[in-house]
């Protein structure tokens, strides 16, 4: 799963990052006001809460008042620990062999999903009363070993508090065109669609949580969209892009949210299905066989995948999809070009973003927040211009095709803080169809 390191720099690329922090000090502070005063009028606003139909498309909103829109919000979830739906399990093959496996070991289906733009069939077994989800794997595993079987893994929001980034980066402010003709796939929480940051724009969004789970806080995907397409006056780097929203979040009874296995392969299967050509996964979770499967499928098509690196710190486990070669992984930085103090560590790390003080839209207005969540839309908003503008879509092509353009940070060459480094080169609006 590690992937090889570059070569040395030598002193000249440590010169560079010396250079690089300077600018991005002096830059960052004139954003802080401007943001800040925007936070205070939003204070005391409303939260929209969308109802969805029986096929997961919004029908309807309620309002309700929002008490601290304007507070400063952490992400703290590395993903390792999310656990799993205790009452099930996944298998990936054949239906007519799932079905075999299922009547062999005495276990009913829940539910079986075609997952078409995949060439995949996905079911879920329920886990019979007396018996453990680990007895149930163990014996589909031996029993049906030509399966691709796992757990229904739960996985977590990448998210930590903020200023709009881009200032510092030099990047320049997007017009209401930039983007035109890029579609972009997200898997995130739901998205307030009400709110002024996509007025006007392509949005497109679709819940995969079934109606018995209670769909919770839009803040996570809101804010998540707000990077990606929002108007240039909420720092929306493609406004002129067409997002599709999948929402897989639920939020348990415990209040915390969470996300299935099932739900995230049945909205990778709706954004192929939408012909997006790079999907967004500010999530993070635990290796899992059946996503590995569906994320390998996604490559074969020529689907870019940009994934959070999780928010676990540096002893924490790779975070997944991050971690799979198919994906390109993306850490957070703050305005001095220092990594995020949580962020996960490791071989898998390609690319390093804002994610620290990053100004985003929450329901009810915008706040300031922190995470490898809001580190990976840059990566994604870059590889939608360069796919729009005849980049070959796959993860290899899109780093050979960013990577000039990065000012290495840390040790030299590729590392496991920084990746590659930070890619300081905006999406090329101009020149985009």
């Amino acid at each position: 799963m590690a992937r090889t390191s570059r070569t040395a720099k030598g002193k000249r690329g440590m010169q560079n990052r010396a250079t690089n922090r300077i600018k991005l000090v002096s830059l960052s502070s004139a954003l802080l006001l401007g943001a800040s005063l925007l936070t205070q009028s939003f204070a005391a606003s409303e939260i929209r809460i969308q109802r969805y139909d029986k096929d997961g498309n919004v029908v309807g909103v309620d309002r309700a008042r929002n008490s601290a829109p304007n507070s400063a919000q952490t992400e703290k979830s590395d993903g390792q620990d999310n656990g799993i739906e205790p009452d099930g399990i996944l298998a990936a093959g054949p239906t007519h062999q799932i079905k075999t496996a299922a009547r062999a070991l005495g276990l009913s289906i829940t539910g079986i999903d075609t997952l078409s733009a995949l060439d995949l069939t996905v079911a879920e077994l329920k886990v019979p009363k007396g018996r453990s989800a680990d007895d149930v794997l163990a014996a589909l595993q031996q029993h049906a070993p030509g399966l691709t079987s796992d757990y229904n893994h739960l996985f977590a929001e990448a998210v930590g508090k903020a200023d709009t980034p881009r200032g510092f980066m030099g990047w320049p402010r997007s017009t209401a065109q930039c983007g035109a003709g890029a579609r972009i796939g997200m898997i995130d929480g739901s998205v307030d669609a009400t709110h002024p940051a996509f007025e006007g724009r392509d949005l497109v969004a679709k819940s995969f949580i079934g109606n018995r789970h209670n769909p919770g806080s839009h803040d996570h995907g809101t804010a998540v969209a707000s990077i990606l397409i929002g108007g240039p006056d909420w720092g929306g780097i493609l406004p002129g892009a067409r997002l599709y929203a999948a929402n897989i979040f639920y939020e348990k009874n415990s209040g915390k949210r969470a996300a299935s296995a099932r739900a995230l392969t049945k909205a990778l299967n709706w954004l192929l299905d939408s012909d997006v050509q790079v999907i967004n996964l500010s999530i993070a979770g635990p290796d899992n066989a059946v996503i590995r499967k569906i994320v390998e499928a996604a490559a074969r098509r020529s689907i870019v995948l940009v994934a959070a690196a999780g928010n676990g710190g540096r002893k924490a486990a790779p975070a997944f999809p991050a971690a799979y070669d198919e994906t390109i992984a993306v850490t957070a930085l703050n305005h001095d070009a220092k990594i995020y103090t949580a962020a996960n560590q490791g071989a898998y790390i390609d690319f390093a973003m804002p994610g620290v003080k990053v100004w985003t839209a929450v329901p009810g207005g915008g706040r300031y927040q922190n995470g490898t969540s809001f580190a990976a839309p840059f990566v994604t908003a870059l590889a939608a211009a360069e796919m729009v503008n005849g980049a070959e879509g796959s993860p290899a092509s899109l780093r050979k095709r960013l990577i000039p353009n990065t000012v290495d940070l840390g040790q030299p060459g590729k590392d496991s803080i920084f990746g590659h480094g930070f890619i300081k080169q905006p999406p090329r609006c101009f020149a985009m169809r």
